[in-house]
């Protein structure tokens, strides 16, 4: 996919093309991914009647429908915070503000693979009803993952603005002093949140999650509201 696009950009083509091309590839790597299923579980898709029963339905109905709102709430407002740029500052603050997160949101990328692991692991520990070892998991999974995202943080606070500025000098200029340590810090909380998250979800606690999830996004947006006026970007 990164190959491509640089080859349309090179070429001189436009976003549009951008997007085919993301197109494309999410088409192909669905054909693979449903390829894989055939070869490794031979009952599927080769016409095998697989009915679906009440008493599942029953059993993941409270799960299945408060995940799809907290999907809807998460996906929904995934880019909200770009469009409060739009509505409250100059346009021209979106490219500076996309490339700093991009840099900050290292802290998060480090630690997400390892936090999905823990996802199984506590699902079958409340399962086997072994709290004790659930609570230690939740407290053990929490450190390791601050232990491996403060390192990072701790480098974007202090070089955060330097390591953009080699990457793109144009934006030493443009975007706003610290922006991607307040970024960085705002990340290496968040580490914090999705070890316990992770948790509540394999406990069955997605009504929780949901409305935890809503009240999130509100707070966030009173608060973007509030002192854009006076802090901008930051």
């Amino acid at each position: 996919s990164a190959g491509l696009q640089l080859l349309a950009l090179q070429n001189g083509h436009g976003i549009v093309t951008l997007a085919a091309i993301a197109l494309l590839i999410c088409a192909l790597r669905m054909l693979i991914d449903l390829w894989l299923l055939r070869r490794l579980h031979c009952i599927f898709l080769v016409g095998a009647k697989i009915g679906f029963h009440k008493s599942i339905w029953r059993r993941v109905r409270r799960f299945a429908w408060w995940a799809s709102i907290d999907d809807f709430v998460v996906e929904g407002t995934a880019q909200l915070d770009r469009v409060f740029i739009a509505l409250f500052l100059p346009l021209g603050l979106l490219a500076p503000y996309a490339i700093c997160k991009s840099v900050g949101s290292i802290v998060a990328l480090v630690i997400e693979p390892m936090t999905e692991t823990f996802y199984p692991m506590a699902a079958q520990l409340h399962a086997q009803g072994k709290r004790n070892a659930l609570r230690h998991m939740l407290v053990a999974g929490s450190k390791t993952s601050a232990a491996i995202a403060t390192p990072l943080a701790i480098f974007l606070l202090f070089f955060g603005d330097d390591a953009v500025a080699v990457w793109v000098p144009e934006l030493r200029e443009e975007a706003p002093h610290r922006l991607v340590a307040v970024i960085a810090i705002n990340l290496w909380v968040s580490v914090f949140l999705w070890t316990s998250t992770t948790t509540l979800m394999a406990m069955n606690k997605m009504r929780a999650v949901a409305l935890l999830t809503v009240l999130e996004v509100a707070v966030a947006l009173g608060f973007i509201a509030l002192f854009v006026g006076h802090f901008g970007l930051l």
